[in-house]
């Protein structure tokens, strides 16, 4: 997404490129369709030519499609990592003695644990929104532990939005059905929108040993 101008040289709409995947893991689109989509960016605003932007996006679609077609389908597209929170627990932007994982996980527990119902369903669970930092080399590997973890927490039923700002340390994680307030994110600064493991909850020491417990649970061989 990026800002643009029209034929009349209105510059009041965003430009959006997006790629549907289906039946595909999260490390071959992080892998094949995001640098896709960052040339669509640089070739489309090098032209004024709506013909040249069609073309551009056109053989991007005919691209990734042929390499979507000569991939493994036999792979799980879920990503599944096991052990995913005692890794997030070892990530030095979680801050010392995993400080910052414990106020992420009270805020998790806070604003969807205890308005959970028994059901399934997503329309059962009250979204929330999580901004959690991490770094360019490392981005995928978040994205991959975090989903995985978030999988295990709330099962299929319940989506779960990851959006990564290409200029910035973090990236937001929306759990459940998004809301107008929550997507107002992707224009968000961290002066409005805080990272969670930065937010200074008062955490009693019973949440401390549970979040313990469940970390040590999440370690190999357990």
């Amino acid at each position: 997404m990026w800002s643009s101008r029209d034929g009349k040289g209105r510059k009041s709409y965003p430009f959006v490129v997006c790629v549907q995947c289906s039946e595909l893991p999260i490390k071959w689109v992080f892998e094949n369709v995001l640098p896709q989509l960052e040339q669509i960016e640089a070739k489309s605003t090098t032209t004024t030519s709506a013909s040249d932007v069609r073309m551009i996006i056109h053989s991007a679609r005919q691209e990734l499609r042929q390499s979507a077609q000569q991939f493994d389908s036999l792979q799980s597209p879920v990503a599944r990592y096991p052990g995913a929170l005692a890794k997030l627990a070892e990530r030095p932007e979680m801050g010392p003695n995993k400080e910052g994982l414990f106020r992420t996980l009270y805020h998790i527990d806070r604003e969807i644990g205890r308005h959970r119902a028994n059901s399934a369903s997503s329309m059962a669970l009250r979204s929330t929104s999580l901004r959690i930092p991490t770094s360019p080399d490392t981005i995928l590997e978040s994205i991959i532990l975090w989903s995985s973890f978030l999988l295990e927490r709330f099962g299929t039923n319940v989506p779960v939005l990851i959006l990564m700002p290409l200029k910035y340390k973090w990236m937001d994680i929306i759990i459940g059905e998004p809301t107008e307030q929550q997507i107002y994110c992707l224009r968000a600064s961290l002066k409005v929108i805080p990272l969670t493991s930065n937010i200074p909850y008062n955490m009693d020491s019973e949440f401390i040993g549970q979040a313990n417990k469940l970390i040590h649970g999440h370690r190999p061989g357990k």
